[in-house]
């Protein structure tokens, strides 16, 4: 352990420590995850795109659903891509 991490506090020592799981199977699990929220999404698509010229104004959400899409879509490939850096660094 590194030196520099213990730090010492009149009766107290504080001593860092992380604690990772880790599993064989976990690319698995994760392809397997991600492949749900992908049909998941695709079905959210179809559903906006199928309901988008509905004559009650209450139940057009089409153009919010969309702009909830993109979010997502863009939100979660940088926090993938992020912790994909991260997880290799």
């Amino acid at each position: 352990m590194d030196r520099k991490a213990i730090k010492h506090f009149d009766d107290k020592v504080v001593v860092p420590e992380i604690e990772k799981c880790h599993s064989r199977y976990s690319a698995v699990f994760q392809a397997i995850l991600y492949a749900i929220k992908g049909v998941l999404m695709i079905l959210g698509c179809f559903l906006a795109w199928e309901t988008r010229h509905v004559n009650v104004p209450a139940l057009n959400d089409s153009k919010y659903i969309g702009m909830s899409v993109y979010n997502v879509v863009v939100m979660s490939t940088l926090g993938l891509s992020i912790s994909v850096i991260l997880q290799v660094s």
